[in-house]
């Protein structure tokens, strides 16, 4: 006795000073005393009523809106013996109460989860909410089962098909009992029907055991019909809520009309990727018609007196560069090309109050882009705009522009098949040409480069990097010093080894972030690292291609040649983005806009095809299988 009140005492003591051994043993106090004061609140008059415990053992967690409301519930479970429970937890909960539930949520999934119905109270037995799932597969069913003591009816579970569950049709179901004594028992508990209740009435009561089916979710998905297909917002009519413009999220998606190609014309990647093709396509078939003009060919396969010469031409912060030519009060100033600077005109005045919102740091914008001034900062291409806020406060963000990137990148296509019909397209913005037969004798490669730079500059108004090298991959790693809106070459004659083995390893071809993990492991960071290593230990460590690969590379070997004519193997769109389906149709509209989309595209490069792959993916895989 007394060491039971000698631990009151202090834990009295605890909650007065507010001095806890850690943050659990302030939640175990704080779930504690919420449990008391639940305990507090129950009129007396309930408490002191002999009624059944049919929830005797049963822990519940309501998570988001329900109806009945949370503390409705919650003093229903505690009236029939069972417990409520605020914060979550895995180890005590045995039920969570929800509507509906994010994927995020149903991966951590430990307990059943209920609709919130409790209809058939008075009916002194488990209501419906203890026996229905509103999602979980079969074998959690079973576990249900056994938990609340309770067999299933012969034939009650389904494996074949799903159940069909509509919306309730503004019919409210209703459960007077002439035993309840306050006014509050009394009232309608709102639940929400399960099935077709049009014919109900208000006045009619519903027992649970008519609609006491257990829902295996997954069971019998080939036989899937439009029917089957049920809303994840249940619409209420006493709840207009849900109706209130704003009361939802306002995320477009794949239901919404001309949803595909509004998709595709807000997706950067979209364009990047289209570009890319369509450039590859665009210098492919002028060298195959062989109308390329402005250079002197030396003959197929003879080289100038340089030798081999690989120029790499690279537009700087090419997305910024073609925002600042319009805007040149921003040059010199940290710069994001996001789409948090569409359509706000303050956005491109930068941030410059003391003071700034929580959400100024929190925005989830992607940056395409940003200016040099950006990077020095921290900023790199990829960040979420409220990180890199973080790191920059004042950096100002501006909205994409699609079509003038499109213009320059046209431009510069049209500059560089002047000087070489040996070109190989990367992307709307980087390029490779080959200039060995081209190059006069008394013009030297820097010269020719810069040449390049300066039309392409006069031409769109913004700079590039050059790279030159005998290799691909040597004109790739001088484009790296070259940068910004410089020039660089080394010569055969340099010392390339030195040159090579100040660059990262990280940054030769190939090499990713498993294989640049691996290599560090390794003691390698740069490729004086990696010359120190012999062939025959890559070989060991990496197999031997990729060993080779690494041991010529980090010497500057490179075999490879300009890829000029690339023959398209596929045409394909592929959005998962925004798919909320509710209804069959929904599918097969969205399926048509796809293929609509495909379409387009195979007209515009005036190909067909062969063979048609529709790839589906779900939230869920194990749902699915």
């Amino acid at each position: 006795m007394e060491r039971r009140d000698s631990k009151k005492n202090v834990e009295n003591e605890k909650a007065t000073k507010g001095v806890w051994n850690g943050w659990g043993e302030y939640m175990q106090a704080k779930i504690q005393k919420l449990d008391n004061q639940f305990k507090e609140d129950v009129p007396q008059r309930l408490k002191d009523r002999d009624v059944p415990k049919i929830f005797e053992g049963v822990v519940i967690h309501v998570n988001g809106y329900t109806v009945p409301p949370a503390d409705e519930l919650r003093r229903l479970i505690y009236q029939y013996g069972g417990r409520y429970q605020q914060y979550y937890s895995k180890r005590s909960v045995t039920h969570i109460i929800a509507t509906n539930l994010p994927n995020s949520k149903i991966q951590e999934l430990s307990c059943m989860v209920k609709k919130p119905s409790l209809g058939g109270i008075h009916t002194e037995r488990p209501p419906p909410a203890l026996t229905q799932d509103i999602i979980g597969a079969p074998s959690m069913n079973a576990a249900l089962v056994s938990s609340a003591g309770m067999q299933p009816r012969r034939g009650d579970s389904s494996t074949s098909d799903f159940p069909a569950i509509t919306p309730s049709k503004g019919n409210d179901v209703c459960h007077e009992d002439s035993k309840m004594e306050s006014d509050k028992d009394r009232k309608c508990l709102g639940l929400i029907a399960e099935g077709d209740n049009s014919s109900a009435t208000t006045s009619e009561c519903q027992d649970f055991g008519d609609n006491e089916e257990v829902i295996a979710f997954g069971a019998g998905i080939n036989n899937i019909s439009e029917k089957d297909f049920f809303p994840v917002q249940t619409s209420v009519s006493t709840h207009d809520v849900f109706k209130k413009p704003g009361a939802l999220s306002s995320m477009p998606t794949a239901n919404d009309a001309n949803f595909v190609s509004e998709f595709y014309n807000n997706s950067r990647l979209h364009y990047l990727s289209t570009w890319g093709a369509e450039f590859k396509k665009y210098t492919s078939d002028i060298i195959k018609c062989s109308t390329a003009k402005g250079f002197k060919s030396r003959g197929l396969g003879r080289v100038g007196p340089h030798g081999r010469v690989i120029m790499h031409i690279d537009m700087d912060s090419f997305f910024v560069s073609v925002t600042l030519r319009d805007k040149p009060h921003l040059r010199g100033k940290p710069i994001a090309v996001c789409h948090a600077g569409k359509g706000d005109s303050t956005n491109d005045q930068g941030q410059t109050s003391p003071r700034k919102p929580s959400s100024f740091f929190s925005s989830m914008s992607e940056i395409a882009s940003c200016s040099y001034e950006a990077r020095a900062a921290g900023v790199r291409n990829g960040m979420f705009l409220g990180s890199a806020r973080k790191l920059c406060p004042d950096i100002h963000c501006v909205p994409y522009l699609f079509e003038e990137y499109r213009k320059v990148s046209q431009r510069l296509y049209d500059i560089l098949m002047a000087y070489s019909h040996e070109i190989e397209a990367v992307s709307c913005d980087e390029a490779y040409i080959d200039v060995s037969e081209t190059l006069e004798e008394d013009e030297s490669p820097t010269q020719l480069a810069e040449k390049i730079r300066g039309e392409i500059k006069e031409s769109t108004g913004c700079t590039a990097s050059v790279g030159i090298g005998a290799n691909v991959l040597l004109a790739r790693m001088c484009t790296r010093v070259a940068k910004p809106n410089g020039c660089y070459h080394i010569a055969a004659t340099d010392d390339i080894n030195q040159f090579m083995g100040t660059q990262k390893a990280t940054d030769l071809p190939g090499v990713g972030w498993a294989l640049g993990q691996k290599l560090e492991t390794l003691g390698v960071k740069t490729c004086v690292d990696l010359q120190k290593l012999t062939l025959r230990t890559l070989q060991r460590e990496f197999g031997p291609k990729t060993g080779l690969l690494l041991h010529q590379y980090c010497r500057g070997v490179d075999e490879r040649t300009l890829k000029t004519e690339r023959e398209r193997k596929s045409v394909s769109a592929e959005i998962n983005y925004g798919i909320r389906f509710t209804k069959e149709s929904e599918v097969v509209n969205f399926i048509n806009e796809l293929a609509k989309e495909v379409q387009k595209r195979l007209q515009a490069l005036e190909t067909r095809g062969r063979c048609i792959t529709l790839k589906v993916g779900g939230m869920d895989p194990c749902v699915l299988s």
